[in-house]
């Protein structure tokens, strides 16, 4: 991270697997990925481009960025100097908590609505000062709003009768479970019973991502449960099958936003404080 870049990445003060970040990037930019979470961002200076079910959005100060949980996306400067902004990876159970019973989804992807921005920025500040009711009530009104105004019902991609589905489920599990490990995707379409370029096209079609990229984002995912746990950063690089930290921050960052010695600091601190 260069010297004109900041970020911070902590988890909500009241709601488990919510989290914050704030910062600010110049050149970085994140890679397609995608988040358990739901993702509302508010660009407050600069502009960042991202890409949303085959949608360039250039988010701006006064919108809104809604990315539905799981959804594969990007993030990149929009203009030279970058871009600034506050996010909420809020937890799907507590959207679909607002929402009913149900995950919506948000298929706008950027949303010009300042009513919204200035709820979830509030709803960031409230959190940022570790203020329990506040940050609880904000940020349940800010999820209420955009649901209300924006959720839609979550549109079934493929049935778990698709066969391509249960092929491509076998070798997810496969893959988590030799993550330090992985077999070659020849032995990945062997299981699946097709060809490479066809598991490849099939992995696309599902998760939104190759197999090899799926993979990278687990491993990413799991090193975030073994640093939030408490693991050391060289330790879980060679669990989740990085070559090494270096290897691991790379990514760390390049899906996260922070690096991961950073990210699990913020979670130390803020368990010692609680």
């Amino acid at each position: 991270m260069s010297a004109d870049e900041q970020a911070r990445h902590w988890p909500h003060p009241v709601y488990a697997n919510t989290d914050l970040l704030h910062a600010r990037y110049v050149t970085h930019s994140f890679g397609r990925h995608r988040h358990r979470q739901y993702v509302f961002g508010v660009v407050t200076s600069g502009v960042e481009d991202f890409d949303y079910r085959g949608t360039l959005h250039h988010a701006v100060p006064g919108t809104l960025s809604v990315v539905d949980a799981d959804a594969v996306h990007t993030g990149q400067p929009g203009e030279p100097g970058g871009w600034r902004y506050e996010v909420l990876y809020v937890d799907t159970d507590l959207v679909a908590d607002v929402a009913g019973g149900r995950r919506p989804s948000f298929p706008q992807g950027l949303v010009h609505d300042q009513q919204a921005v200035d709820a979830f920025l509030r709803a960031h500040a409230a959190a940022a000062s570790g203020d329990r009711l506040a940050a609880s009530e904000t940020a349940r009104a800010a999820v209420t709003l955009a649901v209300r105004r924006y959720g839609r019902p979550a549109r079934t991609v493929a049935t778990p009768a698709d066969p391509g589905t249960r092929h491509v489920n076998r070798c997810v599990e496969l893959l988590h479970a030799r993550m330090a490990d992985p077999p070659s995707v020849d032995e990945l379409a062997q299981l699946a019973g097709c060809s490479p370029f066809a598991l490849t096209r099939a992995f696309r079609r599902h998760v939104g991502l190759p197999p090899h990229a799926y993979l990278t984002q687990a491993r990413v995912e799991r090193a975030r449960t073994l640093l939030t746990a408490g693991a050391e950063v060289a330790a879980t690089a060679q669990e989740v099958g990085f070559a090494d930290q270096a290897h691991l921050t790379r990514h760390f960052r390049r899906h996260i936003g922070v690096p991961p010695a950073r990210f699990a600091r913020e979670r130390r601190i803020v368990q010692e404080i609680a």
